[in-house]
């Protein structure tokens, strides 16, 4: 009896040791593939960035994708890096996916003249030397109808602000990247949520300090000229501009949340906004309204 139980507990062992030596060959199988197969796939953007990372893991039973250590070179010559990047959606059946769900964690951008232009020395005078945040996105693209939905944008950088985006977008032609490829695109809706952190104080400090001004008295011009603005919206009967105004007016004053929704009565080009229109114009056309607070649902609709 002893000899049985001895045989069967070392069979119960035998078993185990099998498995977890089946599991951990497989663990590493699907590493190394993991990994080969998004140094392939990013290296089919090479023409447009560089991707370069540490480690990769495809998740076998949803496909979703970690990708760690994530260091961007684009062909502009601007960087980025990433310490994690999540894709838990994503079209592999066209060279520009037609849809992806994404989430990145402390995305680093150098505050330098490749990445920000003349702007980075604006932003180091901020008190920026890397812009740091966390990003998701999720967007479809539908070849029938030719419409681009940006379901969400998020950038949340704890030291900035917190971005939120939805857009609607018809005619794209998603292959056709550039200024040239905007020609004949259209926007029917689409909003954005911007939740201050540091960001709007630290831009009214430098720019006052350009003045030989403080911020408060800076400040101060600015709300007198939008109440100008205001005014003179209202006596046109520019409802659009008058609400810009007023909420932009209630922003500045208590920099937190400021709501921005575009609902144009039917889709409106995008290119109208560089052919010439003044400001209260464009208000107006796309119908946008703002407002001082949060103001939903704010993401693009299919």
């Amino acid at each position: 009896m002893a000899g049985a139980k001895g045989k069967f507990l070392t069979a119960v062992i035998f078993f185990a040791v099998l498995c977890s030596a089946a599991g951990a060959a497989g663990y590493v199988w699907v590493h190394d593939y993991s990994v080969k197969k998004v140094r392939k796939e990013t290296s089919r953007f090479n023409d447009i960035v560089q991707v370069d990372f540490e480690d990769a893991m495809i998740n076998p039973l949803d496909e979703s994708l970690r990708i760690d250590g994530v260091k961007f070179k684009f062909a502009m010559g601007s960087t980025a890096s990433a310490r994690q990047v999540r894709i838990m959606e994503f079209d592999r059946k066209h060279r520009i996916p037609h849809f992806m769900h994404l989430e990145a964690e402390q995305v680093d951008v150098p505050v330098n003249f490749m990445n920000f232009g003349t702007l980075s020395s604006d932003l180091k005078k901020m008190g920026y030397e890397r812009l740091t945040f966390d990003l998701a996105a999720d967007y479809i693209y539908e070849d029938g109808t030719k419409r681009l939905v940006l379901r969400k944008l998020v950038l949340d950088g704890k030291d900035s602000a917190q971005v939120s985006i939805g857009l609607g977008l018809e005619d794209v032609k998603l292959g056709s990247p550039g200024i040239g490829g905007l020609v004949g695109v259209s926007i029917y809706n689409g909003g954005m949520v911007w939740r201050d952190h540091s960001f709007i104080s630290r831009l009214l400090d430098c720019m006052a300090a350009r003045k030989s001004m403080d911020r408060e008295q800076y400040t101060r011009g600015i709300l007198r000229k939008l109440q100008l603005q205001k005014q003179s919206a209202m006596s046109r009967g520019n409802g659009h501009a008058e609400e810009f105004y007023a909420g932009v007016q209630a922003f500045l004053e208590d920099p937190s949340t400021l709501s921005l929704r575009v609902e144009p009565q039917e889709a409106v080009p995008l290119l109208y906004i560089f052919m010439g229109r003044d400001l209260d114009e464009i208000l107006s056309l796309y119908g946008v309204r703002v407002e001082a607070g949060d103001m939903v649902p704010v993401a693009g609709n299919e």
